[in-house]
């Protein structure tokens, strides 16, 4: 086990994708992965304080989730995580229990792509609505939340629901009434969300993750700007170029000769 982890975290912290180092946040190694560590930090004060008994039962917890042979939702197996684990009695435990899901939430979105389950864009919008989820509560209200997500009403809940249908449609010809009937709200309900928590319209986003997606196509195959238009949702090469001058700066046959950098590209597009 990495000693690296046995660093005290900074109360509010973050670990979702590595292990405390200092206050830093470091890649994890693969022992650290496996296990939290073999004994807890021990806090300087007393809302710092952190009960080796309960440190020990987090980890087992995540341990034990982790060692499922049947693979299951990522979702699912955090809600059971959040279940199983003891209750906090300080700031720190709680925010060690929720770094504790988080890491377990990426390793589990990680097996989720490595066997095939899910693509990366299907799995990068779950885990995104995993960690809103966590984000938005306490650790002893996170199992009902989970469960309720999927017909959550808040903003959060409803721009993640929607950027997860635009990323698994992406080639298919959408409108704002099919958006929101697929995410179960009204229009003027989904863009508001959408806007408020990604600060652009639906119909930007989409043509942005359209660009994005024509971007690499553009880079890794040699397809006809039609067919690459028709293949990402557009209606025409024409229609690709538009969009993508206006957007970028540059035309599609720029980027396919490397006149324009791709990394350009991608920050332009950032969404």
């Amino acid at each position: 086990m990495s000693r690296a982890f046995m660093a005290r975290p900074r109360v509010g912290s973050s670990a979702a994708t590595g292990v405390f180092s200092g206050g830093d946040v470091t890649r994890p190694d693969a022992a650290s992965r496996r296990t939290l560590s073999s004994s807890p930090p021990v806090g300087d004060s007393r809302d710092a304080k952190i009960r080796p008994e309960w440190f020990e039962r987090v980890d087992a917890c995540r341990r034990s989730v982790l060692n499922e042979s049947a693979p299951t939702e990522p979702a699912t197996t955090i809600q059971d995580l959040a279940t199983s684990l003891p209750e906090p009695s300080s700031e720190l435990e709680h925010t060690i229990a929720v770094d504790a899901l988080k890491i377990t939430a990426v390793e589990l979105i990680l097996r989720s792509v490595q066997r095939g389950a899910s693509g990366h864009a299907e799995a990068f919008c779950e885990l995104e609505r995993i960690m809103a989820v966590i984000d938005e509560g306490s650790v002893g209200t996170l199992a009902t939340r989970v469960r309720d997500t999927s017909q959550s009403c808040t903003p959060t809940a409803i721009a993640v629901r929607i950027r997860q249908f635009i990323s698994a449609n992406l080639m298919k010809h959408l409108t704002l009434p099919q958006i929101a009937k697929a995410v179960g709200c009204s229009v003027r309900t989904a863009t508001t969300a959408f806007r408020a928590h990604h600060n652009m319209t639906i119909y930007e986003f989409l043509i942005r993750v359209r660009l994005l997606h024509a971007t690499r196509l553009l880079v890794d195959t040699d397809l006809k700007l039609a067919s690459i238009a028709l293949l990402i949702g557009f209606r025409d090469k024409v229609s690709l170029h538009r969009h993508f001058l206006k957007r970028t700066g540059v035309t599609p046959m720029t980027i396919r000769k490397r006149l324009a950098g791709e990394d350009v590209v991608v920050r332009r597009l950032a969404v």
